[in-house]
């Protein structure tokens, strides 16, 4: 019975509730009313009075009657409802199930690992490195707690608030700070050495999350939140958390957190390199350079809910990040599928087939991946709000998209990616008089960089990597071209992914000054977000590993050495919004985010709020503080655009749509089919 089914099921039944509820009530009204009718008054006489009480007797029997029969009339109705929505409901998944292959005959996958983005990973191991190379290719060979929704009607493609099972049943909720998780039985690890398909169990369970709190950087957050992780009898889990975290369930189906890796494979050595799981794909190989390769798990316990997934026999990811090879293995019939960007879509439309149904051939997404300019706050001019709401108000965004966003579906980013439904378009009337500083305004620029002791602009050198491909660079220059009209002269420094990564992106940046060349570094703060609080936790927080964007010394308990380099002993205050009483910029808060107590005690509230209204309402107004403070300068988002040849099949009754999450290989690719004869067919 898939998920789907079952929330229909549960809301029409709610219904009839409802409507049965309602029934009575009415009886219940016309009941009383009849106990009330011929009442008279004291001087009746007794023999009115009697034959008032028979005829009330006659009229309540008779109202009883009627009830009784309008009762068994609604629940025959409600009987048949029900029946009728099984019958449909039963139809429905027939008709899926009738449409899906046979399991195992959907042929055989290949497209890019991560389109345009693609490259090899340095490690397989989740617990050991943060980048996406890696994290994608877990959620193909490990399972988790829970997972996001893979599709659902209303639910948009990105939204991954919405949960359903995976190893474990969805988590009964004892109070806002206890969830009881039970792990499913039918769960077992792929049938190869050293596991052999033996079953999960509770001390796995214990032995990988001890071993995610040890290696995974991702732990820290992880740690903030939960308290407590208790295996228990019946196999259930005990998960107790420090308060009323909103986001746990998020966090807890998260595709960067907890991952069940067997204890085999670590103490063997092996985890780095021949993963093994129990997620839907079973690990083949990895051939550097060239492609990742997995084959289908016959005995994937979600397969078993949803018709046989996953439905293809093996998949292959290549390593291929050219735009110009991808987009012709495509139009040839070599490659299925891939992510591409928005600034190849025209290429790609223009590569396609003339028979081919574009509405068909192309998806497209909102950006979940945040990105722009990012500061050491110790280093000048960063460390002045000033430059950074100068830096902001100097890009002309819609600029940038016209040069890099071919598709005219981008927009804006905030202090956060454009994450349902939590994302406040800086474009809006909704945003206030704070979306100013994202305007492109050339004038009030130069008053800030002139105010803050700039006037003739700053050099810097801009740290990033190159091996996110050639859409994204291009959106690097493009954004550093446009500051550049405004004085902002920037030189770009590249690093080898892996070097960055461990340095530019964990915040280690140069703390030299020499009065005339500063830095800075561009690039994605994060990727495949599935909450804002993924943001805060990660790019904010005092307790970041990545110590907010600024180099080591950056920490909590040197607040008084930071404060003083940031404000050089001023304490006279400062606001953006009025230009007229320039102080020292950063007096209260200091440069960084490190010391913005409103910032963080923002970030506090929100966490606690359970009602999904007023969570939105007060991660808004974060959003609109962010956009006063510039802690990064946020460039634009294009959109995630993917191409499908017309083979590539999916299961339209599960309504699976691309996620552009970190859990691809889980979400989307096991319900993923190749219609080989229409292959044939058209190549």
């Amino acid at each position: 019975m898939s998920e789907r089914n079952y929330w229909q099921r549960m809301r029409r039944r709610q219904l009839s509730r409802r409507a049965l509820l309602g029934a009575s009530a009415r009886a219940g009204v016309g009941a009383a009313g009849l106990a009330l009718v011929g009442c008279g008054d004291d001087d009746d006489d007794g023999q009115q009075a009697a034959a008032q009480v028979q005829q009330q007797d006659q009229q309540q029997q008779q109202a009883m009657q009627q009830q009784a029969q309008q009762q068994q009339a609604q629940q025959a109705a409600q009987q048949a409802a029900q029946q009728e929505g099984d019958d449909q409901d039963a139809a429905m998944q027939q008709q899926a199930v009738s449409a899906l292959p046979a399991p195992g005959a959907g042929g055989t996958g290949v497209s890019p690992y991560v389109g345009l983005s693609s490259g090899d990973p340095p490690t397989l191991d989740p617990y050991e490195n943060l980048t996406y190379r890696t994290q994608i290719g877990s959620a193909y060979h490990y399972a988790k707690l829970i997972r996001e929704v893979e599709g659902a009607p209303g639910i948009s493609p990105i939204n991954t608030a919405e949960i359903s099972e995976d190893a474990s049943r969805l988590p009964e909720v004892i109070d806002a700070t206890t969830y009881v998780f039970n792990l499913r039985e039918d769960v077992h690890w792929h049938d190869v050495e050293p596991l052999n398909g033996r079953q999960l169990v509770m001390d796995d369970i214990m032995y990988t999350y001890d071993r995610f709190r040890e290696v995974s950087p991702n732990a820290a957050g992880w740690d903030k939140v939960v308290a407590s992780f208790e295996g228990g009898e019946d196999n259930a889990i005990t998960v107790g958390l420090h308060r009323p975290h909103a986001p746990f369930l998020t966090l807890a189906s998260s595709s960067q957190h907890l991952w069940f890796i067997p204890p085999e494979i670590v103490d063997d050595g092996t985890v780095a390199s021949r993963p093994v799981g129990a997620g839907p794909w079973i690990f083949e190989e990895f051939e550097p350079g060239v492609a990742l390769r997995w084959r289908r798990n016959p005995n994937w316990h979600i397969g078993n809910d949803t018709g046989g997934a996953p439905f293809q026999e093996t998949i292959t990811k290549t390593m291929q990040n050219d735009p110009n090879v991808i987009i012709q293995a495509i139009a040839d019939g070599n490659l299925d599928m891939s992510l591409l960007s928005a600034a190849v879509y025209r290429q790609m439309e223009d590569a396609i087939p003339d028979t081919y149904d574009l509405d068909r051939y192309f998806v497209f997404t909102p950006n979940t991946v945040p990105g722009g300019f990012y500061f050491n706050f110790s280093i000048p001019p960063w460390n002045d709000v000033r430059m950074r709401l100068a830096l902001s108000m100097a890009m002309d965004r819609d600029g940038v998209l016209s040069a890099t966003d071919d598709t005219g579906q981008g927009g804006w980013q905030s202090g956060i990616s454009q994450l349902p439904p939590f994302w406040l378009d800086p474009k809006s009337d909704e945003f206030g008089p704070n979306s100013q500083y994202f305007h492109l305004n050339r004038a009030e620029a130069q008053k800030l960089m002139d105010a803050a002791g700039y006037p003739d602009g700053v050099q810097a050198l801009v740290h990033n990597t190159a091996d996110y491909g050639a859409a994204t660079n291009n959106l690097y220059a493009a954004c550093i071209a446009t500051v550049a009209e405004s004085g902002f002269q920037m030189e770009i420094f590249s690093k080898e992914y892996a070097a960055y990564i461990a340095s530019i992106f964990r915040g280690n940046f140069p703390d030299q000054w020499d009065g005339e060349s500063s830095h800075l570094a561009i690039g994605p703060f994060y990727g495949g977000a599935t909450d804002p609080e993924d943001l805060f936790a990660a790019v904010y927080s005092r307790t970041s590993g990545r110590h907010n964007w600024g180099s080591s010394s950056r920490t909590p308990d040197n607040r008084d050495g930071v404060l003083a380099l940031d404000t050089g002993g001023n304490a006279e205050g400062w606001s953006p919004v009025d230009a007229d009483t320039f102080g020292h910029p950063n007096s209260a808060i200091g440069g960084g985010p490190e010391l913005d107590e409103t910032l963080h005690q923002m970030f506090d509230d929100q966490r606690a709020l359970l009602d999904l209204e007023e969570r939105i309402e007060a991660i808004n107004d974060i959003q609109r503080y962010l956009a006063e403070q510039m802690y990064y300068v946020p460039y634009v988002a294009t959109p995630g655009v993917y191409a499908f040849n017309p083979w590539v099949k999916q299961n339209d009754f599960e309504n699976i749509h691309p996620k552009t999450t970190y859990g691809w290989g889980g979400a989307f690719e096991p319900y993923v089919w190749m219609d080989q004869a229409l292959k044939d067919e058209l190549t």
